[in-house]
């Protein structure tokens, strides 16, 4: 009786502590998940950087473009400006020379 009694005590112990395994291997498997989200929310901050800085290199691009823009209209003003002059000496001269 005694060594019944010795052996359940045994079985008691070891399914009290596979219990206490199983809510370990839970909790571990929770923590698992968590990095694994941690981790593609890690990857997702890599491509959001990446995109901001192909949005900066195409807006640096995009301001060097413009300023070429402005000087080739300010060439094309200046040009104008020279014409009009042309056509307005041309409408005073009208007249004077008869």
């Amino acid at each position: 009786m005694k060594e019944f009694l010795e052996e359940y005590a045994l079985d008691v112990k070891k399914a009290v502590i596979s219990k206490e395994v199983e809510e370990e291997q839970k909790r571990l498997k929770s923590i698992e998940k968590d990095l694994s989200k941690l981790i593609r929310r890690n990857e997702g901050f890599h491509k959001d950087i990446e995109k901001a800085n192909q949005a900066i290199l195409k807006a640096e691009k995009n301001i060097e473009d413009n300023v070429i823009a402005q000087e080739d209209k300010r060439i094309e003003i200046a040009e104008q400006k020279a014409a009009l002059l042309k056509v307005q000496e041309k409408l005073m001269a009208v007249g004077k020379n008869n």
